[in-house]
């Protein structure tokens, strides 16, 4: 493969462009450098003859903040034309580092130390930026989810055992019949499927898969907790772990699950919505909360971060100008 350069005469153009700007540079620190040693020698002096007044202070603070931002600013820009100064003595000057094609003319005449062509520069920038992106979202406290896993449990089994213990199988209880009619109502049912009794037609087989994507499905859940960004995601996988364990238990010790939450929608929403329980629940409005958070929490912080990406990206071009 033959290896891209430029030509002996753009090669020697641009070396006379870089030992310009070089001097330029060197000029610069200089000047720099005897303004500082004037203002230190006036300084030296008396200065009981005259009030210092503490905003002259800071203004001189801030001015010496300023020069030596602007000094270490060209000193990097000297070493980076250095560098430039040796690659066109080996003959690797403008040719890119990550692809290897040469770099635009009009690139170096801006920047005559720049080793990334236009479109490997932007290559770069959005790894750093997907970099950043991934550094800002810092890990939060999984703790509660444990609470929030136990709380559930003890609620769900809590109420499957006072609904067993209290109430028949197939049989009923109206929640103030008196007020909303048989919209709510407590219905001790039996269910060998999965939530909202959604399952296969033999039992034996529910029992066995539901033990098993239970098992695997809580597994996964416990990954993405220890993954969390947000404290909306902790609360969501605790829900989803407290309703996942209150069903696994029922499965596992009794072969079916307790269901006894009975609601009864409008007709023109459902004829009758199926019966189920705390566990439920829990996982459903878990789901919700996954939603909110995928579809307006994170595109918020992934917009916010990009803007300020954006604005990093800006300054970053504006100092190599």
């Amino acid at each position: 493969m033959v290896r891209k350069s430029l030509s002996a005469e753009k090669l020697q153009l641009f070396e006379e462009l870089i030992r310009k700007e070089l001097n330029e540079s060197v000029q610069y620190i200089e000047n720099i450098n005897k303004e500082q040693s004037v203002g230190a020698r006036e300084s030296s002096g008396d200065l009981s003859s005259y009030a210092y007044h503490q905003a002259d202070q800071g203004s001189d603070t801030n001015y010496m903040e300023h020069t030596v931002k602007m000094m270490e600013s060209e000193r990097e820009k000297i070493r980076l034309l250095n560098d430039a100064m040796r690659r066109i003595q080996d003959g690797s000057f403008g040719v890119c580092e990550m692809c290897g094609e040469l770099i635009p003319d009009n690139r170096l005449q801006v920047i005559p130390y720049a080793t990334l062509c236009i479109e490997s520069k932007e290559k770069m920038e959005d790894k750093k930026r997907k970099q950043r992106r991934r550094s800002s979202m810092t890990k939060v406290k999984t703790s509660p989810a444990y609470l929030i896993m136990l709380i559930i449990l003890v609620a769900d089994q809590f109420s499957k055992l006072l609904i067993r213990i209290n109430l028949d199988l197939h049989h009923s209880i109206p929640i103030l019949s008196n007020i909303f009619g048989d919209t709510f109502m407590l219905t001790h049912v039996s269910n060998t499927g999965a939530a909202f009794s959604i399952g296969f037609s033999s039992d034996l087989i529910n029992r066995i898969f539901f033990i098993a994507t239970t098992l695997l499905a809580l597994g996964f859940i416990l990954y993405l907790l220890y993954q969390s960004t947000h404290r909306i995601q902790v609360v969501a996988f605790g829900l989803v772990m407290g309703g996942a364990s209150g069903n696994l238990i029922d499965r596992v010790i009794r072969g079916e699950v307790t269901d006894f939450i009975n609601v009864d929608f409008p007709d023109f929403i459902i004829q009758r919505f199926p019966i189920f329980n705390i566990a439920d629940s829990a996982i459903f409005i878990a789901v919700c909360l996954l939603i909110i958070d995928m579809f307006f929490i994170q595109d918020a912080q992934a917009a916010s971060t990009d803007e300020s990406s954006e604005h990093i990206q800006e300054e970053i071009h504006t100092k190599e100008i």
